[in-house]
């Protein structure tokens, strides 16, 4: 699918703004990222992310940057408010196909 006619404004800079940003722009889009925080940070929170979401990552050429600010965790816990869990259970195992096929 070619989008080279299509101009998309996505609202959000966070993990799904920019994944669609990346995903949009890979299909030809031109796609321009409005973000109301003056810089981008940390903000305290963590992003868990499975093994088919790196699988993408790879495939889109931004793994290395990406793993390259992230830790694996061998558990996934949600906390409240007060930061007492509420669940915590072990992760999934990591992917072991390191360059997976790009899907058809």
């Amino acid at each position: 699918m070619q989008l080279s006619n299509l101009k998309i404004a996505v609202v959000g800079a966070g993990y799904g703004g920019a994944a669609a940003a990346k995903a949009l722009s890979l299909l030809g889009a031109q796609v321009d990222v409005y973000e109301q925080a003056s810089r981008i940070r940390e903000v305290g929170a963590g992003i868990g992310l499975r093994p088919a979401t790196m699988d993408r990552f790879r495939q889109w050429g931004i793994f290395d940057a990406i793993a390259g600010v992230s830790s694996p965790s061998d558990y996934f816990e949600i906390l409240d408010a007060t930061a007492t869990p509420m669940l915590k259970r072990r992760g999934p195992a990591p992917t072991a196909t390191p360059n997976p096929p790009a899907p058809t």
